[in-house]
């Protein structure tokens, strides 16, 4: 609880959530866990995606339509990585002096959908080994424009 009030960011599934707080919804799971330090709170919801509280709003996203899914294993942990290594880059735009706004936070939630789709196509990480940015960049604009953000 105490490393709650040092951090930005909190990533974790519903289930964590819930354990975490004693809240079923997982929006007020996420209000509440805000009140605990972080400044944002994305909470994994596997095949029906990601919803995010931050202190200047709320946001959520679904799952990319997979048509090939071989293996959910590892997919949240790849949804988390495909998000901070979005953040990291600086995708999606700079930080405010409060940390990532709503909109940059938005964008690396969708490349870490992006990356857990392409996680679920293979066994392991056979199909991450594979990938390219090329890849990548498509799925996204494709993902991008199902949602139309740009």
């Amino acid at each position: 609880m105490n490393l709650l009030k040092k951090v930005d960011g909190l990533v974790l599934n519903y289930d964590e959530a819930e354990l975490l707080t004693g809240k079923r919804n997982p929006v007020t799971a996420a209000r509440h866990i805000l009140d605990m330090g972080p400044n944002f709170v994305v909470v994994k919801k596997g095949e029906h995606g990601s919803l995010i509280v931050h202190r200047e709003g709320i946001g959520a996203l679904p799952a990319y339509p997979a048509e090939i899914v071989v293996d959910p294993t590892g997919a949240g942990d790849s949804f988390a990585g495909g998000m901070m290594g979005a953040l990291a880059s600086g995708l999606g735009g700079g930080a405010n002096e409060k940390g990532a706004s709503v909109e940059r936070l938005l964008k690396a939630l969708a490349y870490g959908t992006i990356m857990a789709s392409f996680n679920i196509e293979s066994f392991s990480l056979k199909r991450l080994a594979t990938l390219t940015r090329a890849e990548v960049d498509k799925r996204y604009a494709e993902y991008a424009g199902m949602l139309r953000i740009h």
